[in-house]
């Protein structure tokens, strides 16, 4: 209907009229541009609230996933902490003290930072959603961050396993763990029972347990010391993660 009226305005060379026709078309175009552009920019507000809402859920989540490993490994950190202390003592605990602490030392866990959404965010593109400067560019240095700390993590973990192989190959973990049992203790990490021979028949344990032997071995020294030492890093380590994760949490938190 207005190209009609345009067209008809030309033939009469109505220019008033034509020029307000080219104008209500302007008008309307531009209104178009305008209301698709407002809706545009509602959908990637939303957009933007629901990225930070599950960025937010998953720090949460990280930060009591290192809260939880923590525990859990308190009681491993000081049992190991002990021991090592026990090969400069003069004063030695018994046999079944030091297996109780050589069970408890050698739990391993290690935790998994949730990335799910800074991975969505940076792959995607959709990290232009920030809106915030500064914390459209916190988003990727904290998964940079965090997944060069898992690289540290995975060599740490990979040193204690070692040491736990070490003190394997000197103690026998079922009597260990037994006398963690016996002690009131909970096995958290399930290990082999005692050896059996041909037959089927169990033998006794393969590494009687001596204190002031074990105690007096340089081979036992460096395996509770590296034990030690890498527990201490793993600890640090998980400080790292949870500090970047704190540190994220209150610049998304301050956004919602």
């Amino acid at each position: 209907m207005i190209f009609s009226r345009l067209r008809s305005a030309i033939r009469e060379q109505n220019w008033f009229g034509v020029l307000l026709e080219i104008a209500i078309v302007v008008l309307g175009v531009a209104i178009g541009f305008q209301v698709t552009s407002w809706g545009q920019a509602r959908a990637d507000r939303r957009a933007e609230h629901i990225y930070l809402r599950q960025l937010a859920a998953d720090l949460s989540a990280t930060e009591m996933t290192i809260a939880s490993v923590d525990r859990q490994l308190a009681p491993s950190e000081a049992a190991a902490r002990q021991l090592y202390d026990q090969f400069r003592s003069g004063n030695p605990l018994p046999t079944d003290s030091i297996l109780v602490l050589i069970s408890r030392s050698t739990v391993l866990l290690d935790l998994n930072p949730i990335l799910g959404t800074t991975e969505a965010l940076v792959a995607t593109g959709d990290l232009a959603l920030i809106r915030n400067d500064s914390l459209r560019a916190a988003i990727p240095y904290y998964l940079e961050q965090q997944r060069s700390l898992k690289e540290m993590r995975a060599a740490v973990s990979q040193s204690l396993w070692e040491a736990v192989q070490r003190l394997g190959e000197q103690v026998d973990m079922a009597d260990a763990d037994a006398a963690l049992t016996a002690a009131g203790g909970v096995v958290l990490v399930p290990r082999p029972q005692a050896a059996f021979d041909a037959t089927g028949a169990a033998t006794t344990s393969p590494f009687p347990l001596d204190a002031r032997q074990f105690l007096a071995d340089a081979d036992n020294y460096h395996a509770v010391y590296w034990l030690h030492h890498m527990k201490i890093q793993a600890a640090m380590l998980r400080d790292a993660v949870l500090d970047l994760a704190q540190n994220l949490h209150r610049q998304v938190e301050a956004e919602l």
